[in-house]
């Protein structure tokens, strides 16, 4: 069985790194799109504690873990990519 929690985890991280990638096409600068996620995922978890059944500590942390893993991916996969570009030329 699936466990709703991971399922909304997951689609919260993605709806964040479409954020992020949106704010970038704005002109934002990169440096500042770390912090934005981490705001973003704090955002998200003030959801995760009206609308879940977790307490505020628990709602902080999955807060900072969804931020911090929007940014990891976005900027993993950015990574990647780039890597297989210049190894293609």
């Amino acid at each position: 069985m699936i466990d709703m929690e991971i399922v909304g985890g997951i689609s919260a991280i993605a709806f964040i790194i479409g954020l992020l990638e949106f704010l970038q096409k704005l002109g934002l600068n990169k440096k500042y799109l770390p912090f934005i996620a981490l705001a973003f995922g704090l955002l998200t978890s003030i959801g995760y504690y009206y609308y879940g059944n977790t307490t505020w500590f628990e709602a902080i942390v999955i807060g900072i873990m969804l931020g911090l893993c929007a940014t990891g991916v976005c900027y993993g996969t950015r990574e990647m990519v780039d890597a297989f570009r210049s190894r293609s030329k």
